[in-house]
């Protein structure tokens, strides 16, 4: 089985949440070309043809849950971290 670098699971994550890549960008505090990169690469590794396809696969395996969109919006990369830890 593959495995995911810890900010590929987090982008990947936040993707099954409904969170679209600007969104997860924000959130992450990075570039919205690096979580596109980070998702990139998690679809490459699992085979997936989509973003759909790769939170899919990743259900299916147990390694995320799907939950619902619940995440506390932050001004503070400091706090968003943790409020998803």
């Amino acid at each position: 089985m593959p495995s995911l670098t810890r900010r590929e699971l987090e982008a990947a994550r936040l993707l099954a949440m409904g969170l679209k890549y600007a969104e997860i960008a924000g959130y992450m505090c990075i570039e919205y070309s690096t979580v596109k990169q980070h998702i990139c690469h998690a679809r490459q590794k699992y085979g997936a043809a989509t973003g759909e396809n790769l939170i899919a696969i990743l259900i299916s395996e147990g390694i995320i849950d799907r939950v619902p969109r619940n995440i506390v919006q932050s001004e503070n990369c400091a706090e968003a971290e943790r409020a998803l830890s």
